[in-house]
């Protein structure tokens, strides 16, 4: 789209002038009325120069780097060419924003080009968010000689997508048995009770009220009590898409971590052929399950739009599998907040097959202090817990 704009107020007044030439070259010298005629000759000749150069500039933009991740950096390189045998009027370039969450500009470029010239900028534009990055030009604006004849042109600049890293852990720490095959019994731990399969010999770490008394009474020596357990095999992984806070660097930053944590998680599962399921509480509702390699690019592909916002708990998503008897032997919520409900959930008696991977990178100490300090008990009959600090700390935290 192209626009006109021509300043009246300078053109009136150079009129004005050229008028005043006039006369004076009547009435006082010839030399003015020179002066005149090369006044009236000049905005002519500009107007020619506009006129051609204008639809002869062409511009060509490049990124080095077509796929970036997230923490890199891209150059945009800027080629402007002037194809016509006239030198150009002055040339402003002005470049969209970058990022939505970002208030970053590229810096407008402002240059004039001799006939057939060209001039080349190069620009590096930092990613520190994944998502989509609008790098590229949004308007080209060109002036006349006298700067009284502006034509600006609207350009659709060009996007791309900045994708999160692609981690890895290990997360047997947070996992049960079960998860990586088919069901086993359960010694009393979060089994079905209508689904008794005999007794085993006791081992530590398993609660006194599990242990089959009368046997022991009769034998003298401890057995527990084994349960088929009622989840099915595989691990589902619950991502937690709520922001409770205005957007901030910080907030970001663990944003995108939990993302890569999540999406850590389930290349872990998906390379050793488990079971797993990603559940999304985004509006509306996402599932990935693992399907080789196309199960895991689809998440990578998809992660690029996810938005967090007003979205649902996963605990309502857990919640809702539950009820309709989908949940697997293994669960693993990753979060960012400070969610004193999913915390105590997983720290339920009887809760073995629940586990959270907790992002503190946008928590205060205090938040963090208080997660360590009241849900550090978990194990044994609890859920299991583990904080880290961003995506970058999660290996060694895992390990």
């Amino acid at each position: 789209m192209r626009n006109l704009s021509v300043r009246i107020p300078a053109v009136l007044l150079y009129l004005f002038i050229a008028i005043l030439a006039y006369l004076a070259g009547i009435y006082v010298s010839m030399i003015y009325y020179f002066v005149y005629v090369v006044m009236m000759l000049l905005p002519v000749l500009s107007i020619i120069q506009i006129v051609v150069t204008y639809p002869a500039i062409a511009i060509d933009e490049k990124l080095d780097v077509e796929a970036p991740t997230r923490g890199s950096s891209v150059l945009y390189r800027v080629t402007v060419t002037n194809r016509s045998i006239l030198p150009s009027g002055r040339i402003r370039i002005a470049f969209a924003p970058i990022h939505a969450e970002m208030a970053d500009y590229l810096p407008d470029l402002s240059l004039s080009l001799a006939g057939h010239g060209r001039a080349s900028r190069e620009l590096p534009v930092l990613l520190p968010y994944r998502g989509i990055y609008a790098v590229g030009i949004e308007s080209v604006v060109m002036s006349d000689l006298f700067g009284w004849l502006t034509i600006a042109r609207r350009v659709k600049g060009r996007s791309f997508a900045v994708y999160p890293r692609l981690l890895e852990l290990d997360p047997s720490p947070l996992l049960r048995p079960e998860s990586g095959g088919a069901a086993t019994s359960s010694a009393g731990r979060d089994g079905d009770l209508s689904l008794f399969e005999g007794l085993s010999p006791y081992r530590a770490g398993f609660p006194a009220k599990q242990i089959a008394w009368k046997k022991f009474l009769s034998t003298g020596t401890p057995f527990l009590k084994d349960y088929g357990s009622s989840h099915r095999p595989g691990v589902t992984i619950y991502l937690d898409l709520r922001r409770s806070e205005a957007a901030s660097p910080a907030l970001l930053e663990a944003e995108d971590s939990s993302i890569e944590i999540a999406m850590a998680l389930y290349r872990y599962f998906l390379d050793r052929r488990t079971a797993a399921c990603l559940r999304i509480a985004s509006a509306p509702e996402s599932t990935f399950r693992a399907n080789g390699s196309d199960g895991l690019f689809d998440f990578y592909r998809a992660s690029v739009s996810l938005h967090f916002g007003a979205a649902a708990s996963p605990i309502s998503l857990y919640a809702a599998d539950r009820s309709a008897g989908g949940v697997t032997a293994s669960v693993i919520f990753v979060t960012h907040l400070f969610d004193l409900e999913l915390l105590s959930l997983v720290g339920s008696s009887g809760r073995e097959h629940l586990a959270a991977i907790v992002n503190t990178a946008a928590m205060s100490a205090g938040r963090k202090n208080d997660i360590e300090h009241g849900f550090g008990y978990l194990g044994n009959g609890e859920g299991r817990l583990l904080l880290v600090e961003g995506s970058g700390s999660l290996r060694e935290a895992a390990r």
